[in-house]
C-alpha cells in the first residue's frame, strides 16, 4: 500500500490532557505553535491573536492515518 492511498483524521485533545501511553492508532503531535492567531480549546477553532502576543502553543492533536480510494485519472 503506498503513502497516496490514505488520508488523515484528526482530533484536538482537550488541553489538561497529557497521554501516557503511545495512540493505539496513529500518533499525538505535540509542540505546535501558531503565529498571529491563537486556539480555542472550547470552540475547536481558531481566533484573532491577543495583542503583543507573538505566540500561542497547540494543544496535542490526535492524527489517525485512513485509507482512501486513489482515483486514477483516464
Amino acid at each position: 500500500m503506498s503513502v497516496d492511498s490514505f488520508t488523515w483524521e484528526f482530533y484536538f485533545l482537550p488541553p489538561d490532557t497529557n497521554p501516557q501511553a503511545p495512540a493505539k492508532e496513529g500518533a499525538y503531535i505535540r509542540g505546535f505553535f501558531l503565529e498571529g492567531a491563537k486556539w480555542d480549546s472550547e470552540k475547536n477553532y481558531l481566533m484573532e491573536a491577543e495583542a503583543m502576543k507573538l505566540s500561542y502553543e497547540m494543544p496535542i492533536i490526535h492524527f489517525k492515518p485512513q485509507y482512501a480510494e486513489v482515483r486514477v485519472k483516464q
